[in-house]
């Protein structure tokens, strides 16, 4: 029941906000996104005596912010 509620209250911020699904952009970064926060992905490092361990919505959203700088705009001409 959480997740499907967080999961609605998401999708109806991004229809508020008019996202563009037909930009295969944002197709890429939001289907990443679900994928690593509701697949149950880590991402463990381990530094000497230093271990980070990053997992579910965390993961999804560094994951996402990076893809969203780091993938290019389509160019419509």
């Amino acid at each position: 029941m959480l997740y499907g509620f967080i999961s609605v209250n998401g999708l109806k911020i991004l229809i508020h906000n008019q996202v563009d699904f037909n930009n295969n952009k944002n197709v890429v970064v939001a289907a990443t996104m679900l994928v690593l926060g509701l697949g149950g992905a880590a991402l463990s490092l381990v530094y000497g005596d230093l271990s980070i361990s990053i997992s579910g919505m965390s993961l999804a959203a560094i994951v996402g912010v990076l893809l969203n700088l780091l993938v290019p705009e389509e160019n419509h001409e």
